[in-house]
């Protein structure tokens, strides 16, 4: 298929087509290989990066597409091999268009277990890795336009347990995005964030236990993961000219997870009894009495004659505030469960999933 020269997969055919350049990091498998699948679909030249070579190899090589794809063997935490990186990469395309930071690595243990080698470890590639290929490629296309999607995750907008060191790192990665967004938007390069929710890759098939998928239906209202597709168009767009005006944001891919508090079982519970004339919106889902916690949180609620006849008596006795109101499930159980956006594959590749033990993950 051709030889390998500094990382670099040499191709037989070095006629480039006019289309533009897309640099995706930790594009062996999962997420990054499904975004550089994108690009490839619409046109693009692609340059999948990523420090997992034997994943890399077979990725280019079941692609076949040597006129429009090479893959660059490198870690996105050292700047020597990024700078080596985009020098390969100009002296095969000559240019680049967009750049997308997705490789990553994640920890999970409980904060005060975690060590400062692991802390640097995360930290080095999901903020740093971003950083020296933003610097090294951002450099290429100032100037001349082009688009850098970051990719963080829930965990960076919403805390969570056992990622002290993970969320932190993509709660800043978003920041830094928005630096890079205001600076680099004034040379042409606009700069963007996809915040992945559970996304559903062969890793998350592997690790995720059946407790961690019901914590999760619980807690999403499209009530699913996602997928690498879903996450891969998103990313697309944010490229693409269509997105042309939009630039500093943050897109939570997530099927609402990082919007919804306490309540959704309890809405789904009531919509299962009330049957299908409830599930279409008609309110009947809601016409059962509530129970007095909930109605101390729902004071407006119509009262049955019972209830009237007991208006005094409740009058004189205050709430119980230990049950008052939970009206949506555990907030524990619904907020704290401690799996959302975590990267669970091989560093430089992997997005959103979570072991069930706590343990370190890398991209």
């Amino acid at each position: 298929m051709g030889s390998r020269l500094g990382g670099l997969h040499r191709m037989t055919t070095n006629t480039a087509s006019p289309g533009r350049v897309a640099v995706v990091t930790g594009g062996a498998r999962g997420i990054g290989r499904a975004i550089g699948e994108w690009f490839l679909r619409h046109g693009h030249r692609v340059v999948l990066l990523d420090r997992d070579q034997p994943t890399l190899d077979r990725a280019v090589r079941e692609l076949a597409r040597p006129d429009d794809l090479i893959g660059v063997h490198g870690d996105v935490s050292d700047p020597t091999q990024v700078a080596r990186a985009a020098s390969e990469v100009m002296a095969r395309f000559g240019r680049v268009d967009a750049l997308v930071n997705n490789a990553g690595v994640a920890v999970f243990k409980p904060a005060l277990e975690t060590s400062f080698a692991e802390w640097r470890e995360v930290m080095a590639t999901n903020l740093d890795g971003a950083f020296l290929c933003t610097q090294a490629f951002g450099a290429l296309m100032a100037g001349r336009g082009g688009a850098i999607v970051n990719i963080a995750s829930i965990s960076g907008l919403r805390a969570s347990t056992l990622r002290v060191a993970y969320g932190t790192s993509k709660a800043a990665l978003i920041q830094m995005s928005k630096q890079y967004a205001v600076e680099l938007g004034n040379v042409g390069v606009r700069v963007n964030v996809v915040a992945p929710g559970p996304v559903e890759t062969e890793m998350a098939k592997l690790v995720h236990s059946v407790a961690i998928r019901s914590d999760y239906h619980d807690a999403i209202p499209q009530g699913r993961y996602g997928t690498v597709e879903e996450m891969a168009e998103t990313v697309g767009f944010l490229c693409s000219d269509a997105a042309s005006f939009i630039n500093g944001q943050v897109v939570a891919v997530d099927g609402g997870f990082e919007a919804t508090g306490v309540g959704l079982p309890t809405l789904r519970r009531r919509l299962a009894e009330a049957g299908p004339q409830g599930a279409t919106g008609s309110g009947a889902s809601f016409a059962a009495p509530l129970s007095q916690p909930e109605r101390i949180m729902n004071p407006t609620q119509p009262r049955d004659d019972a209830e009237r006849r007991n208006d005094d008596s409740t009058k004189q006795v205050p709430p119980d505030r230990s049950s008052a109101g939970v009206t949506g499930g555990s907030p524990a159980a619904e907020e704290d469960i401690g799996t959302e956006g975590a990267g669970t594959e091989p560093r430089d590749s992997a997005r959103e999933q979570d072991p069930s033990p706590p343990g370190k993950s890398r991209q």
